[in-house]
């Protein structure tokens, strides 16, 4: 007995609904540039934030607010200590 050949949807295809049904702003932007700002607001809303990483984010944020992918790899970069990042 043969098992019938199923093709499975990739991921991205089977959690994110048809481009049709998002709502314009989603578009606009693209979803992931959506989720990063909707992620930097969550951060800086927060009250006990590190002030240091809260003038992190906000410079970053200034310098390249229409793309949010920018700022947080900016301000990784500057949280991060280079002797703790695996080598490449």
């Amino acid at each position: 007995m043969t098992k019938p050949n199923r093709k499975r949807a990739a991921p991205s295809e089977r959690h994110l609904p048809a481009s049709d049904t998002l709502p314009a702003r989603f578009m606009q932007g693209g979803l992931l540039q959506f989720q990063l700002k909707r992620l930097i607001g969550e951060l800086l809303a927060q009250s006990d934030l590190n002030p240091d990483m809260r003038a992190s984010l906000l410079r970053h944020l200034a310098i390249t607010p229409d793309h949010p992918e920018l700022v947080l790899l900016a301000h990784l970069r500057d949280i991060q200590d280079p002797n703790d990042l695996p080598p490449y």
